[in-house]
């Protein structure tokens, strides 16, 4: 799977605005599927200012815009946070929509253990493009809606961050790596 978009904190950028000239450009970082499943296994524990993110697509930019026109989308997410089933019950339904595919699904960091707020990363097996990949967003959202498990549909957003595991108070993580991508 190749390299995608990645970065530290919300405001890491390596685009100017016209808007803000003095904004400070960082060079974005890249992050494949392995360097994932190694942070799901040893995740980050710092404050979502410092904590490392990624747009799932090789184009390196936060610009919507530019990855409507140019992005190339390697997995799909799911963003947990009003009341989700606890990870265990959330592997059983994914397997069901998923079948043999893999996965990685992990807590966030303000997850409790009485509220098990979760992202799920989906690897695919070839890239999509913008609009085919907003596409299996809203249905893989859609399959969580028909089981009343609400998502957070901004990951439909071409330039949504996804925050990558990092630890709080509470830590959970379920895996299926039989290098099955969707």
């Amino acid at each position: 799977m190749n390299n995608m978009t990645s970065g530290i904190g919300q405001y890491h950028t390596n685009e100017s605005d016209a808007l803000k000239p003095t904004k400070k450009l960082t060079p974005y970082l890249a992050i494949d599927w392995l360097g994932i499943c190694a942070l799901v296994d040893k995740p980050q524990q710092v404050g979502k200012p410092q904590a490392q993110w990624l747009i799932p697509s090789s184009l390196s930019s936060r610009s919507s815009k530019s990855q409507e026109q140019d992005g190339q989308y390697y997995l799909l997410w799911v963003d947990l946070d009003k009341n989700p089933p606890p990870l265990i019950e959330l592997s059983t339904i994914l397997e069901g929509f998923l079948g043999d595919a893999d996965y990685e699904i992990y807590s966030t960091r303000s997850a409790t253990e009485d509220n098990q707020k979760a992202r799920i990363l989906i690897p695919l097996t070839d890239p999509l493009n913008a609009q085919e990949w907003r596409l299996a967003q809203q249905i893989i959202n859609n399959k969580f809606e028909k089981v009343d498990i609400i998502p957070d549909r901004a990951n439909q957003g071409f330039a949504q961050l996804c925050y990558l595991p990092n630890k709080g108070a509470f830590y959970s993580k379920i895996s299926k790596r039989n290098g099955v991508p969707t």
